[in-house]
């Protein structure tokens, strides 16, 4: 009974109705109507000229922080890109203000903005918790 079934559902898809493409009709030269302009007075050249300016790229805004002398790192990274999301996670990760530092060639994480030693190993402390390899860079 099993194969009867098979070979009848074989049968049924083989004789499926398939779509059958557009006709389409060619109608000679002479037969087909041209309207002109003149006949056709509904008819409006319209032309939209549109101008679209692009806003200037800029660079990442600039905080007026106060100044600071000690900090702590907690990443080096190549791309701006994995030091960004690094930064992301990080900040979620601790209480803490996480930014982003540029020096060549490395995008450098870090965290505190201390203005005396004592401060910034604290905070360093704090962040080791975390981040084992975390150290205090110095601002000169």
């Amino acid at each position: 009974m099993r194969y009867v079934t098979i070979i009848f559902l074989f049968i049924l898809s083989s004789c499926a109705v398939r779509e059958a493409p557009p006709i389409i009709e060619v109608i000679p030269e002479e037969e087909a109507v041209i309207i002109t302009e003149e006949e056709s007075p509904d008819t409006v050249d319209i032309v939209i000229e549109v101008t679209a300016t692009v806003p200037e790229k800029r660079e990442e805004e600039t905080v007026d922080l106060p100044s600071y002398r000690f900090s702590v790192q907690i990443a080096a990274l190549s791309t701006k890109e994995d030091a960004q999301a690094f930064k992301i996670k990080a900040e979620g990760r601790m209480n803490e203000q996480v930014f982003i530092e540029f020096e060549a060639p490395y995008y450098k994480v870090r965290a505190g903005r201390s203005t005396d030693r004592k401060s910034a190993e604290i905070t360093r402390n704090r962040i080791r918790a975390i981040y084992p390899d975390a150290f205090i860079v110095s601002k000169e």
